[in-house]
């Protein structure tokens, strides 16, 4: 996928460049809303909202959004201070529902490393926030991000290797080590407060990884048990940077470290269920 973006990025001509995956699509006035914003505020890059669409059996649903407020950060300093917030927002990360400004990105390059593909586009993305000196997001959606229904998305994952450590894990890895070298080098933003949210974010991403992996039905408990060591390895290096505060991540990470595989998996369980049955719950209540 990132060689696929450099030879476009190589190619692109004009004052504005806009990249988009095959399987997404736009709203026809996306390019026009969004040059009037980077227009308006005179700033490096615009962001809008997405639209999350369903498709199964050839057409599409609309089940959700990904939403941010409108806001316009005038300079390096300001843009810090939101870039962590776009991030878990998940407004950051895809190039797909973003207009850049072509000086600003021309001779950026999207990583090629087939261990990185997880997060090639919010790879991309972080490392640009050193070069961009104003940015704006619109609060509107623009883009309809497409996910696939459940039984072809697995029918791509049984394609997959069960590396958990060569992919996701030390995907999450890079992407927070991305974020403190950002950090760093700006002056008077990084603070304990930012450094703790960080951490518990990542180790709120780990323990998500280790939850799919603690639940996959395909792998052996033999293989599990290979993975998580493995896993460990990664986790352990990570915490180094500083413990999560959030009482359920310490319990979590300390059953990863005690390699405690069938509690881990009776938790996990648990929390499925109640993230799935819960909302419909209070939806029922409502309802009465």
């Amino acid at each position: 996928m990132g060689a696929a973006y450099n030879t476009g990025l190589s190619v692109a001509k004009g004052s504005y460049i806009h990249i988009i995956d095959g399987d997404n699509y736009l709203d026809e006035d996306f390019l026009a809303v969004m040059l009037d914003s980077i227009k308006q505020y005179d700033c490096d890059v615009a962001m809008c909202d997405y639209y999350l669409d369903r498709y199964a059996a050839g057409r599409y649903k609309r089940i959700g959004y990904l939403r941010y407020k409108p806001d316009f950060m005038p300079n390096k300093t300001e843009l810090a201070r939101k870039a962590f917030d776009l991030y878990t927002a998940l407004i950051l990360q895809s190039p797909c529902n973003k207009l850049y400004r072509a000086e600003i990105i021309k001779n950026q390059r999207f990583d090629e490393d087939r261990a990185y593909t997880l997060v090639v586009d919010s790879d991309f993305n972080v490392r640009l926030l050193g070069k961009l000196n104003s940015a704006a997001t619109l609060g509107k959606p623009l883009v309809h991000y497409v996910q696939y229904d459940p039984a072809f998305r697995k029918q791509i994952t049984l394609n997959w290797q069960y590396r958990y450590d060569s992919s996701a894990v030390h995907c999450e890895v890079r992407m927070k080590r991305l974020f403190q070298n950002y950090y760093r080098n700006t002056g008077g933003v990084f603070s304990d407060k930012l450094n703790i949210r960080l951490n518990n974010y990542f180790v709120g991403r780990f323990l998500k990884i280790a939850q799919i992996l603690a639940l996959d039905p395909l792998l052996s408990r033999e293989a599990k048990l290979r993975e998580f060591r493995r896993f460990k390895t990664v986790f352990q290096s990570v915490l180094k940077d500083g413990e999560a505060t959030h009482p359920p991540y310490k319990i979590l990470t300390c059953l990863i470290q005690k390699e405690q595989l069938k509690l881990l998996k009776l938790i996990y369980f648990s929390l499925g269920l109640c993230a799935d049955y819960f909302p419909q719950l209070i939806k029922m209540t409502k309802a009465r």
